[in-house]
């Protein structure tokens, strides 16, 4: 896709956005291939009550997913306010 030159800046913070759920896919992945849990399946006595729970090895970083998820959308934020304004500019010359 060619996209004008004004709106080159909107493209590439696209792309960033992109790039960044890309890299939360892959750890995500990653922390999901090396099984950090196991379900658990419980049962009363008279078998009325069924409760499935996860038993977590080793605990998702969080933190880390939280900061590339905001990024992205600040990339995807950024990418609306640059095509905006290239708009503007390619509607008023």
């Amino acid at each position: 896709m060619t996209v004008p030159d004004s709106f080159a800046g909107s493209a590439a913070k696209l792309r960033r956005g992109i790039e960044h759920l890309e890299s939360l896919k892959a750890d995500m992945s990653a922390w999901a291939e090396g099984k950090p849990y196991e379900p658990v399946f419980e049962r009363n006595a008279d078998a009325t009550e069924h409760v499935i729970k996860l038993r977590v090895f080793q605990k998702p970083p969080l933190m880390r997913w939280s900061v590339i998820i905001g990024d992205s959308l600040h990339n995807f934020r950024a990418c609306l306010d640059h095509a905006i304004y290239a708009l503007a500019i390619v509607l008023s010359g």
